[in-house]
């Protein structure tokens, strides 16, 4: 997800330049608002629902974009605002209390990885794409995310519930 992320993140604003839409900056508040019920679920005990919908969310804010509409930003904030702290909380979740801080680390340098990668590795696909193929296809990769969500991480995390070092929320 960050690699697309790194991708929006470069050419994003070249391509609402291109097709003369304003507004990528409403992304940014709404990761910022998602963020205050996104916590409140995840304490209720919905962690792998609010993953879900932060990953379809993304997903679908890729389609909005590849066919231009304004929400899509809404959209792709929803979606990062929510699951970062999600998938944050079930790597901590995860892991022993003494390996906590490597873990955390590790999550960070993760995303930056990714979103690095987008950045200078999708450069070659807007070439060739254009940014329309580009954004479209980042939303299939976070269908696909979706999909791997459910049937391999969901059953791995469950199964780490169990274990005593489950600490349930960060907040």
């Amino acid at each position: 997800m960050e690699i697309t992320y790194g991708a929006l993140y470069t050419f994003g604003v070249m391509y609402g330049k291109e097709l003369k839409i304003e507004g990528a900056s409403y992304m940014f508040l709404s990761i910022a608002t998602s963020r205050i019920f996104s916590g409140k679920l995840i304490d209720k005990g919905w962690i792998n629902q609010v993953n879900i919908l932060g990953i379809s969310s993304i997903a679908l804010g890729y389609f909005f974009i590849a066919y231009p509409i304004l929400e899509s930003f809404y959209f792709i904030g929803l979606g990062f605002g929510v699951s970062i702290p999600a998938f944050q909380t079930q790597f901590m979740n995860m892991t022993t209390p003494e390996k906590r801080g490597s873990a955390n680390s590790t999550f960070f340098i993760a995303i930056d990885l990714g979103l690095g990668i987008g950045m200078v590795a999708v450069g070659k696909f807007v070439e060739t794409l254009g940014f329309q193929k580009l954004f479209l296809m980042s939303g299939i990769l976070c269908v696909i995310a979706v999909f791997y969500y459910y049937f391999v991480s969901l059953h791995t995390y469950n199964k780490y519930k169990k274990s005593k070092y489950y600490i349930f929320s960060l907040t």
